[in-house]
């Protein structure tokens, strides 16, 4: 899968997938949706130096986004156990779920790279930033995974969608309130 050749995109029903959470209790992404919106962001995996930078934005931005009435959901490739730690290390106040069989990466269609996309000077600089404010980890699970998000409303429909071209390409925090201030005022 490649961005090019998504197939779901915003006005789609969004996969329902199952995930264990950071303490092994299975969740099932509709039963989150159906209380409120989400922003489910897949990152590559708890050791890549890009992914806790985003993680960390994502905490800076989770009130904001809890004002639209919307919560995060953060999903990675690491095992329950190893997410727990990550969570517990970066503080992270929002519900983040285990896919080391990457079936919600799958389902969501978020793309495998190139090394070029992975690892090319695309993300060199801000590889570098992230690695002196963060640090890095052990990769773990598929390196070439790349990350997405998505914003899923109470019925199920993808509101927004972002398939990274490269590992350092997120949707920033106000690409995601524009989109959540929109479904807030229906």
């Amino acid at each position: 899968m490649t961005t090019a050749t998504a197939t779901l995109f915003a006005g789609d029903p969004a996969p329902d997938v199952l995930l264990p959470d950071d303490r092994n209790q299975t969740t099932r992404l509709s039963e989150l949706w159906r209380r409120q919106p989400i922003v489910l962001v897949f990152v590559r995996h708890s050791g890549c130096t890009l992914c806790l930078d985003h993680a960390v934005v994502m905490r800076e931005a989770h009130p904001e986004i809890q004002a639209t009435g919307a919560e995060v959901v953060l999903v990675t490739m690491d095992d329950p156990m190893r997410l727990r730690a990550f969570k517990e290390h970066w503080k992270l106040p929002f519900i983040c779920l285990a896919d080391p069989q990457q079936e919600g990466y799958r389902a969501f269609q978020c793309p495998r790279g190139t090394w070029l996309e992975v690892a090319g000077p695309a993300i060199w600089w801000p590889a570098i930033n992230s690695l002196f404010r963060h640090g890095a980890g052990l990769v773990r699970g598929d390196p070439k995974q790349l990350p997405g998000s998505f914003i899923i409303d109470r019925e199920g429909l993808l509101r927004f969608t972002h398939r990274s071209r490269h590992s350092a390409d997120w949707a920033s925090p106000d690409q995601l309130l524009m989109t959540l201030r929109t479904l807030d005022s229906r």
